[in-house]
């Protein structure tokens, strides 16, 4: 007879601490929170008639990572930071930046610049947006005289238009110069290497020494 596989569970400890570690996380959004989504609820006798918007953030960062997922994910994107880092410091060392041509949003529209199909101003958009402050790589520069200047997405997605050809005070996009990975400097690298040690450091329950 083949032996049951056993199915992973919670001790009763880990249970306790779960339950009150979801009763914390709603007492702290409680507290921290301004505004919230109604959301009736009852506690015993006690009616509560609002669960704020960062009830569930709290949650997921208050609750024990029992299984590693968080902790894994964490050191993940540690991991990707620091070679993101290491990668472009030897390119600086070398007098490089990266090879891709990378630009910035810039445009005020509360929608930013819509993604079309064709470099055409009235051709069929694909239903995304850049918003402003978005970096995208481009791999192709499509000009043309009085008309702005197109720029197919290195990712497929489609082509962007930079206007400034004919509206130079007020471009949709700007050019990045001295970039790596992702069109952030060496000083952004850094600091993302520092933040997704925070982060790891914070799941895994206190700072390195």
């Amino acid at each position: 007879m083949m032996p049951r596989a056993r199915t992973p569970c919670l001790r009763t400890s880990q249970r306790l601490v779960l339950i009150s570690t979801l009763l914390l996380a709603l007492l702290r959004a409680l507290d921290r929170s301004q505004d919230g989504a109604f959301a009736p609820s009852v506690w015993g006798e006690r009616r509560i008639s609002r669960i704020p918007r960062n009830f569930f953030n709290e949650v997921i960062k208050q609750t024990p990572d029992f299984m590693g997922k968080r902790r894994q994910d964490a050191a993940a994107a540690l991991a990707k930071a620091k070679i993101a880092l290491e990668e472009a410091l030897d390119l600086q060392a070398k007098g490089l930046s990266h090879p891709g041509t990378w630009y910035q949003v810039t445009t005020e529209g509360e929608d930013g610049i819509g993604i079309r199909d064709e470099p055409e101003l009235d051709g069929g958009r694909t239903g995304e947006d850049l918003v402003k402050g978005t970096r995208f790589d481009v791999d192709e520069i499509i000009e043309t005289d009085g008309e702005p200047t197109f720029l197919r997405l290195a990712d497929g997605k489609g082509y962007v238009f930079d206007t400034s050809p004919i509206d130079p005070e007020n471009p949709s996009v700007k050019k990045l110069e001295g970039v790596f990975e992702g069109g952030k400097t060496i000083a952004e690298l850094e600091e993302d290497v520092k933040e997704a040690r925070r982060v790891f450091d914070e799941i895994r329950g206190g700072a390195r020494r």
